[in-house]
């Protein structure tokens, strides 16, 4: 059970890996959210004994992917329906007949995700994620903090990257681990949300280059 200390530290904690892991499907349409209400109901939780022998599995079944990967150029395509204020692409890459890996970029005024989907025979079985939160705005220069009272301007150097890893096995998520590699507490039905969620968004996606 995550505890909540005199500062509040472990809930702010996993309010931010919850905020990265649904960060890319906010705004997505009706079908995820029957996802979401479903997983909700169901409340699963993984047993911890055996979730780091299936995630060692599943991170050797992704190499062979990224191999596969790596020699292909990659199948483009503009992803408009999925909403973000400055867009969002994604690539698809196959393995003989099936696509195994998708790429999402989401573009934002104060941040970029970007995101590896993998997927075993139309199965999402991995989820690799990349948060970029800038200190302010892209276009944020010395003439709109002035105008807005403002004495700090983008700085790409100060730019924040949190990353959340999510294992699948059998339609479920049995390992959660957030941007500092720890295991994330699932309570309150947060397991289950969460991984029907992106189960919801992956294939929405993967049926896009359908």
């Amino acid at each position: 059970m995550l505890h909540k200390d005199s500062k509040g530290g472990g809930m702010q904690q996993l309010a931010s890996t919850v905020r990265i892991a649904l960060g890319t499907m906010l705004g997505c349409r009706s079908e995820l959210a029957l996802w979401l209400l479903v997983g909700l109901l169901q409340g699963t939780t993984c047993k911890s004994q055996t979730s780091e022998a299936i995630a060692e599995q599943i991170e050797q079944t992704c190499e062979r992917i990224r191999a596969t990967a790596a020699g292909q150029e990659g199948i483009s395509k503009d992803s408009s329906h999925l909403p973000t204020s400055e867009g969002r692409e994604a690539t698809a890459y196959t393995d003989t007949s099936w696509i195994c890996l998708i790429r999402m970029i989401g573009y934002g005024e104060t941040g970029r995700d970007e995101s590896d989907y993998y997927f075993q025979h139309d199965t999402l079985i991995f989820v690799h994620q990349h948060s970029y939160r800038y200190n302010r705005p892209f276009y944020w220069d010395a003439e709109h903090a002035k105008q807005n009272g403002d004495t700090v301007v983008f700085d790409p150097a100060l730019t924040r990257l949190e990353e959340g890893r999510l294992y699948f096995q059998h339609h479920n998520l049995v390992l959660w681990l957030d941007h500092a590699g720890a295991p994330v507490d699932f309570t309150q039905g947060i397991n289950s949300v969460v991984g029907q969620a992106t189960i919801g968004y992956a294939q929405e996606t993967l049926r896009s280059f359908k």
